[in-house]
């Protein structure tokens, strides 16, 4: 999660983690994750081969980013998601499409938007929870 914007470098970031197992040294390297990434953006750390992981050792950054203390690791793990094929276009899930998924009392929900390439105007959305 970028906490200032980079400069114009695109560097490889090699991550050392230890997987759901328990498997500590392993690593994943995330290619030209681009250059000048904007304040809020957050790129998804995937274990090799899809692994989950349990815990981050490290980031190493292949070339300078621009900026001192701009990025840091933020866990977390998916609740539910909500596809809109179309630009501008929302939707909408009932109790039956999120799977009824558990939200333990002390979760901290939180909106993510995955854009693509095309500038998008304001994005919105909004949760309910039914506890019982």
């Amino acid at each position: 999660e970028f906490y200032v914007t980079t400069g114009g470098v695109s560097p490889n970031v090699t991550v050392t983690y230890t997987n759901a197992a328990g498997t500590s040294g392993r690593t994943v390297v995330l290619t030209a994750i681009g250059a000048t990434i904007r304040v809020g953006r957050a790129i998804p750390i995937i274990g090799s081969g899809g692994e989950a992981i349990q815990s981050i050792q490290s980031i190493q950054l292949s070339a300078g980013s621009g900026a001192v203390g701009n990025f840091g690791v933020t866990a977390t793990r998916l609740v539910s998601a909500v596809h809109a094929p179309l630009a501008n276009n929302g939707a909408t899930l009932d109790f039956l499409q999120t799977n009824l998924t558990r939200v333990h009392d002390d979760s901290c929900l939180a909106l993510i938007l995955v854009v693509g390439a095309t500038p998008l105007g304001n994005a919105f959305g909004s949760f309910r929870l039914a506890q019982g």
